[in-house]
């Protein structure tokens, strides 16, 4: 399998600090807490925390919800993509 990797070569790590800002960006914009967004994406608190830190891979189930609510894609969320909306 294949891992994700930004185009510049900057590596797994910054990717998933990216990502996890990312994350922490929709989550303010929806005006939620990180216990409210958890709930609603199922997917455990402390989990979304460490998404948000880019300290962990998020979980792709979770992120499929986290777009569908947000009405973003998985591209944007992941960095694929320079655009919010798809």
């Amino acid at each position: 399998m294949k891992m994700l990797t930004k185009v510049n070569n900057s590596g797994p790590a910054v990717l998933q600090e990216e990502t996890g800002a990312r994350i922490a960006t929709i989550r303010r914009q929806l005006g939620m807490s990180q216990d409210g967004l958890a709930r609603e994406i199922e997917a455990k608190r402390a989990a979304l925390s460490m998404w948000e830190r880019g300290k962990r891979a998020p979980d792709i189930d979770a992120m499929i919800r986290l777009a569908d609510r947000a009405g973003t894609s998985l591209d944007w969320i992941f960095g694929r993509d320079g655009r919010e909306d798809s």
